[in-house]
This record gives C-alpha cells, structure tokens and sequence, in this order.
C-alpha cells in the first residue's frame, strides 16, 4: 500500500524541504520533517543540513547541503520554493545561509521557526533575526503568540501560522495492570526539559510516590548517567525507569500504557510529544511556557505548572495520583483537541501557503 499524499504532485516537485537529517538526527524538527515524508508529501524533496554524530560530521553535511542547493538552484530548475526547518541558536544561524543563498539564486524562501525560545533568541540578536527573517518569502510560526510578537516588534508582513502536524494513532489501550499510574516522558534528558525538577521530585516524596507510580524516562542527554546515579542513591530503579531513546513500536506501546505525559520543560514551541500524547488520550501535565498553554487547558485536558520548580512538580504528579478518574477524564478531553494537528487538517494550510508563494512568482 502506497503512502497518503496530502500535497499535490504539481505543488511537491516545486518545493524542497531543508532541515535535519531525520534519519540520524533526533528531536522535534527532526521529527516534523519525517511526518512531513511519511504523512504530506509522495515525493519527498529533501535536503539535510545537519545530522547527528560528531561536530566534523555536522560541518561536513552543513557544507555538502549548500553545495547541494547551488546545484539544484542552477540544474533543478523546477524547485520554486525552499522550505527550511529551523530552531534558535546555530540552527538559525545555518538557516540563515539558505535564506541567503535563495535570495541570491532567484528562489522563494520560508523560514519555518519550531523553537520555543525564539522570542527569548530575537530580543538578544534582534537586528540580525529581524534582518534574515525580513528576507525571506514567508516566516511560519507555531502559534498566534509568535506571529504578534514578529509582527508588532519586528514590524513583518510576511507571517503565518501553521500547527505542526501529529499522525493519527494506533490505538490500543490497556492498563499494565500493576495498580500503579503510569507517567511518560519523551525528550532529551537535559536540565531545560525539566529532568532534574521531576528525578527530584519523586526522590523527595519516594515514601508517598514509589508505591503508587513509574515513571518512564525515554530519552538520551548529557545529564542521563547523573540521573541514573540519583535514582540508584534513592532505590527507586523500580519507579524511574530509563527506557533510552524509544521509536516505532516501544513509543506506541508506551503511550499506549501510561495514564500521564508529564514535560517539566523551559521553554517548548508546540511539542510533538505532548501532540503525540494527546492522540492517546493521555493527560498532558507540563509547563506553562511557549506553545504549551495553546495544547493544554488547565483542568481540562491536564495541568499546567509554574517553571523549574520541584516542589511544583511534585504537586503536580501528587493531584494526578489523588484523581484518578479526573485524569481518564482529561485524556478523553485530549483527544478532542488534538484533531485540528492531524495531517489532513495541518496539510490543507500548507498547500495554501505554497500555492500563494508560487502564484506571486507567475
């Protein structure tokens, strides 16, 4: 059976995609950009900029892409439209290349931010980012919190929103039947996801917490064997469990078996993993940062909670044990809202998006 194609083939051999490589990279972008292959586009035309392993091996892709879109620039001459997926920080600072470069050789770019800290990142380089944004065709944000801020501040015109896309799930649901509550954590294990605040919390109310919850830590990062070490001091190996980095099945049974997604983070853009939990009915308990407050209704569909706070954490997971029935009852709320980011939804503004942009070029 062939993939679904949201995006027609006359608009799809007009656009090219650039961002990480996500085959080898990890996190969100990396993630958008396979939904984009497996979901939206037949025909995938996509150009990695970055990568994962060493930091010779990020330069040498870096160099190899821009070399490459010179090529395509001068012999491909069917791709109107650049589309470059891009964070804050040196991913911007590489995307920033591509807008160039596509001003220079005759083509539309758009300039796809997905961090949560660009906000933060453009009050501190506010000339530059105003500058490379204001070059390009078309920025597209996450939320209408971003495009206020770019055009109030930044005084652009060339500014949408786009929700990123999450797939529809396969569904199948069970209890692990240990009597305990089951909460997920998807992210890279680094202090800005709020992985300290949420080792701690349990560790400081163990005595309440480890006969009633697991959690399961699925990730990688630099602050992973400082975790393990705190969780060993606190024999609570049965409670805090490193899964690694899940994809594919282990992800779908995960979510499939945890009550709660719970994301401690400073800053988020719209988080494919809360997204993804969302779509199997669990309760999102998370920060009230960035993009977040947009996918989460406090009381509705889960909690939000002050940043980089244990003692707010520990609350958080304390209620979620208390309430059994009110976290069922937030799950099923979560369902409800995530439809508008499933991909036949997400994929008609996108084909409007492209349609405007090559129509202005006739």
């Amino acid at each position: 059976m062939g993939k679904t194609s949201y995006i027609s083939k006359d608009i799809a051999r007009q656009v090219l995609n650039v961002g990480p490589d996500f085959i080898t990279a990890q996190g969100g972008i990396a993630q958008v950009a396979e939904y984009y292959n497996e979901y939206i586009f037949e025909d995938f035309n996509y150009l990695p900029n970055s990568c994962g392993g060493s930091k010779f091996k990020k330069i040498i892709c870096l160099i190899k892409s821009v070399f490459r879109l010179v090529w395509i620039a001068v012999f491909k001459r069917e791709i109107k439209v650049v589309h470059i997926h891009t964070s804050h920080n040196v991913s911007f600072k590489r995307s920033a290349i591509f807008v160039r470069l596509c001003k220079l050789m005759g083509l539309s770019s758009i300039m796809h931010i997905h961090s949560g800290a660009i906000i933060d990142y453009s009050e501190q380089n506010f000339g530059y980012v105003k500058k490379v944004l204001s070059q390009c065709t078309q920025v597209i944000v996450l939320a209408q919190m971003w495009k206020q801020y770019f055009e109030e501040k930044m005084n652009l015109h060339n500014v949408a929103v786009l929700e990123n896309i999450v797939p529809r799930p396969a569904i199948n649901r069970q209890s692990v039947g240990d009597g305990k509550m089951h909460f997920l954590f998807l992210g890279r294990l680094v202090v800005t996801k709020g992985v300290m605040e949420l080792v701690n919390a349990i560790i400081e109310n163990k005595d309440y917490f480890s006969s009633r919850m697991v959690l399961h830590l699925c990730g990688d990062g630099i602050e992973e064997a400082k975790l393990k070490n705190m969780v060993a001091q606190a024999g609570l190996e049965d409670t805090i469990v490193f899964e690694g980095w899940i994809v594919d099945e282990e992800k779908i049974n995960l979510l499939n078996h945890c009550e709660v997604f719970i994301l401690p983070t400073y800053f988020e853009g719209i988080s494919i993993s809360i997204l993804e939990s969302m779509t199997y009915h669990l309760a999102i308990v998370t920060t009230d940062v960035g993009g977040n407050p947009t996918l989460v209704e406090n009381g509705k569909n889960g909690l939000l909670f002050p940043v980089e706070s244990t003692q707010a954490v520990a609350d958080a997971i304390r209620f979620c044990l208390d309430n059994l029935e009110t976290v069922k009852r937030m799950g099923e709320a979560s369902d409800e809202i995530v439809s508008k980011f499933y991909p036949e939804s997400v994929s008609v503004r996108l084909a409007e998006i492209y349609s405007n942009i090559l129509a202005n070029r006739k």
